[in-house]
């Protein structure tokens, strides 16, 4: 499923910037497979020209990089973005296509609105690209309240437990009103009687 929506958008990027496609063809037959908290997500190859396709596997072969991607993904790519992600990712396999696809990531400019009008017309791709700007505008701003206020919260020391001590203490005090209400009602009970 990913494969079908990623692979256009990637492949369009790379021929958009050429110089990425090539320094992505020296390592030809090379695979490649994001995975998401140890489910795989995306499996490619790189085929001569330096686009990407879509890797047939047939049983679980070893690819030639292997990006594992943490499960809270997605919360460090919108708090610290791609690099965020990239330092907690665990990578494994071929050093050099690693180091090239990372270049590859820092240097192109993708253009998808581009895509998306050849897809659905400039009109509607402007506005939906406006649309998803501001929600992802509408997103980082919220994220970054959430960190303020809770920060603070912290700061200010108002703390959603209640510290041992303090519950000792106050436990101490229900027991001593409970004990002077008990003499209380004894005296009453005496004047009563009288």
């Amino acid at each position: 499923m990913l494969h079908s929506l990623s692979l256009p958008v990637i492949n369009r990027a790379l021929r958009d910037d050429p110089w990425a496609a090539s320094r992505l063809a020296c390592f030809a037959g090379s695979s490649l497979r994001i995975s998401l908290a140890d489910t795989s997500l995306m499996r490619y190859t790189i085929e001569p020209d330096g686009l990407l396709a879509a890797h047939q596997v047939f049983g679980d072969d070893e690819p030639t990089l292997a990006i594992d991607l943490p499960a809270n993904a997605a919360v460090l790519f919108l708090s610290q973005g791609r690099q965020g992600v990239i330092k907690a990712a665990k990578i494994r396999g071929n050093i050099d296509l690693a180091n090239a696809l990372n270049e590859v990531m820092d240097q192109i400019r993708p253009d998808p609105e581009a895509f998306l009008a050849s897809k659905v017309g400039d009109i509607a791709a402007h506005r939906a690209m406006g649309f998803f700007y501001a929600l992802k505008q509408s997103a980082e701003d919220l994220v970054g309240r959430l960190k303020d206020q809770f920060t603070e919260h912290v700061a200010e020391g108002q703390s959603v437990i209640v510290p041992t001590p303090e519950v000792h203490a106050f436990m101490d005090e229900v027991d001593a009103l409970r004990n002077d209400v008990a003499r209380l009602q004894q005296r009453v009970d005496r004047l009563t009687r009288r």
